[in-house]
């Protein structure tokens, strides 16, 4: 959350520590019925796109974040 970058922010200034942040996305729901291999293959790559972009912005934006407070900031998902 929103709250919880802020804060991890704040303390690790204040600590003059390094922040690391990480981002935990769903895995894609086992059960994918009608759309048989191929289909499903398709779904896993989609799935693996999307949540690394949406990490990849959670994170850059994080990262930002501490970056303009002065403090460095790695990110992995």
């Amino acid at each position: 959350s929103q709250r919880a970058v802020a804060t991890a922010i704040a303390l690790a200034r204040k600590l003059g520590a390094v922040l690391t942040a990480f981002i935990v996305e769903p895995p894609v729901p086992v059960s994918l019925p009608g759309h048989g291999a191929a289909g499903i293959v398709r779904r896993l790559e989609q799935h693996d796109h999307d949540t690394a972009a949406h990490a990849q912005h959670l994170l850059q934006a994080a990262i930002t974040q501490a970056e303009r407070a002065g403090v460095r900031c790695d990110g992995f998902y």
